[in-house]
């Protein structure tokens, strides 16, 4: 707690009971400031007060908890769903894990410590490669922060060639999935090759 004039009249650790504060002077405006917050809480703003004459002079703080909102999309800019996505912390022992899911455009993360992080994907969706890990810094500000994690589609160029190795065009191919059982799957895409070759995705 300081003065106006930034003299410090008390400091203190907060508790689970309230903290009394005997020596101010009456009609004097002072000033209650956070230095440090609880793991997983912002820093509140100041508080600023006036002691009045007469009466217990009650000041409230409080702190809002850290908001981190992580989201997975691809390189169109579309949402990723069924990413197995991991956050752990580098300065600290915080982790959590989660799956993407159809409706939830930002996974939530509420109470997280400030310090440096490192955003990874466990596990791709079909058709999508595992993306590179990204590191972050949660800081205590009372504002929500984000992170982006984009995955790169898995992309396979194929062509046609005779037995000479040239390519061979006006050839119609497809390509199938595979079922689990071994049997053949749905259609992907179907072309008619050319001497440049087809991309997939």
């Amino acid at each position: 707690m300081l003065t106006q004039s930034g003299v410090v009249v008390d400091e203190w650790v907060s508790g689970t009971t309230n903290h009394k504060v005997n020596n101010i002077s009456i009609g004097n405006t002072y000033i209650l400031r956070e230095k440090i917050a609880p793991a997983g809480y912002s820093i509140a703003p100041d508080v600023v007060f006036t002691a009045v004459d007469g009466q217990i002079t009650h000041i409230k703080m409080e702190d809002t908890p850290t908001e981190l909102r992580v989201t997975k999309k691809d390189t169109s800019g579309n949402i990723v769903y069924g990413a197995v996505l991991e956050i752990r912390g580098l300065d600290n022992d915080f982790v959590s894990t989660w799956t993407t899911r159809v409706g939830e455009s930002e996974h939530a993360i509420k109470k997280i410590p400030a310090g440096r992080y490192i955003l990874s994907e466990l596990s791709a969706p079909a058709g999508y490669a595992i993306a590179s890990p990204v590191e972050f810094v949660v800081t205590d500000t009372r504002e929500v922060q984000r992170v982006e994690m984009v995955d790169p589609p898995i992309i396979a160029q194929f062509y046609k060639r005779d037995d000479k190795g040239n390519y061979v065009a006006d050839a119609v191919l497809e390509l199938y999935r595979k079922n689990e059982n071994g049997t053949k799957g749905a259609l992907v895409e179907s072309w008619v090759t050319t001497s440049s070759g087809q991309t997939v995705s």
